[in-house]
């Protein structure tokens, strides 16, 4: 009973940080500062929207059963509504796409220096958030509320206001 409720409070937890992670990517959507003329505030907007993208891409792909990922947090470590543990979520973004996004993005490379990526900012945040949603849609109600309060409806309802936001693409 006690290694259970442990383990429930420990992913309750981590719902809470995957809730910071999904307002990030939505609210930092770069498109949202197309007319800002502050390089730096632009760079530093698409670096985070970027960072965040990649931290829920990996929670959706990721491989939690190695002993070098075991710490990270990733879908399937929860259990879905029949008790039975989430299938990674795929999301629908080119490999090539999720590869620049974790190497051109935080790692020093000569292929970083010498080629511009025209990032496509609309489709990486759709394309997590259609893929979070699918998450939601399976995770067993049992998580919630979170250990801050929060219920399943606010999460779905943090993807379902993203995607209403007209782009300005």
């Amino acid at each position: 009973m006690t290694m259970f409720r442990t383990i429930d409070t420990r992913r309750r937890s981590e719902l809470d940080v995957l809730l910071y992670e999904i307002w990030m990517l939505n609210n930092l959507f770069p498109d949202r500062f197309a007319g800002n003329q502050d390089r730096f505030l632009l760079n530093a907007t698409l670096e985070s929207f970027l960072i965040h993208a990649r931290n829920l891409i990996s929670f959706l792909e990721g491989k939690s059963d190695s002993q070098e990922n075991k710490d990270d947090i990733t879908c399937s470590k929860f259990l879905d509504v029949r008790g039975r543990k989430i299938a990674k979520t795929p999301v629908m973004l080119p490999q090539k796409l999720k590869e620049k996004i974790n190497k051109h993005l935080s790692h020093l490379t000569v292929i970083r220096s010498q080629e511009r990526v025209d990032w496509d900012c609309d489709a990486i945040r759709k394309s997590i958030n259609f893929s979070l949603g699918h998450f939601f849609s399976s995770v067993s109600p049992a998580y919630f509320p979170t250990l801050q309060g929060k219920e399943k409806a606010d999460f779905e309802s943090l993807i379902r206001s993203a995607e209403s936001e007209p782009s300005k693409s």
